[in-house]
């Protein structure tokens, strides 16, 4: 588990980063969102590396390309395997990654360089499992119509899933199984 000076640090440091990048992901409204999604990750007794990876996983965005090309300066801030994470959580639809599940092999498509990638059964969980994080954190703010989406996409991706991870998004969506 991340300590929180450790935690208050990296959030620091990706707020300089942001500056640079011209991106107020870190700043503002953005921040209990990624508290609350590393808290979900940590609750879930996640790897550091992806509890870092929670804390910065809206760095890069799909709709500015330019922020993809500073990657180098992400790995430096948060570790290569955290930024790789990263990376893939914001070049991937989470939809794709729901449908590789049923799959022999975990191929997705990485939007950013408009190409097919092989992922690991130790990517598609980290991935879903931040994914979970990301949606059950936000999902109490969202129109209850749209809190009901992606009951079936996670459902499907329980293999994926830590138990903990599993238990909470049942009890989310006021299930028991």
């Amino acid at each position: 588990m991340l300590e929180s000076q450790e935690i208050e640090k990296l959030l620091a440091e990706m707020r300089m980063f942001d500056e640079v990048m011209n991106n107020p992901t870190h700043h503002g409204n953005e921040l209990p969102h990624l508290r609350g999604t590393h808290a979900l990750i940590a609750k879930w007794n996640g790897h550091p590396v992806l509890q870092r990876a929670a804390l910065c996983h809206n760095a890069y965005d799909i709709d500015r390309p330019g922020s993809f090309s500073q990657r180098e300066k992400l790995q430096l801030l948060i570790a290569p395997e955290a930024e790789r994470i990263v990376y893939l959580f914001c070049a991937l639809s989470p939809r794709s990654l729901i449908q590789a599940t049923s799959k022999d092999q975990y191929v997705v498509n990485d939007s950013y360089a408009d190409a097919e990638i092989q992922l690991t059964r130790e990517d598609m969980s980290a991935l879903l499992t931040l994914a979970l994080a990301n949606w059950l954190e936000q999902r109490p703010r969202e129109a209850a119509i749209k809190q009901q989406s992606l009951l079936e996409e996670f459902r499907q991706a329980r293999q994926f899933l830590p138990d903990y991870a599993y238990r909470d998004f049942m009890q989310a969506y006021g299930l028991v199984e």
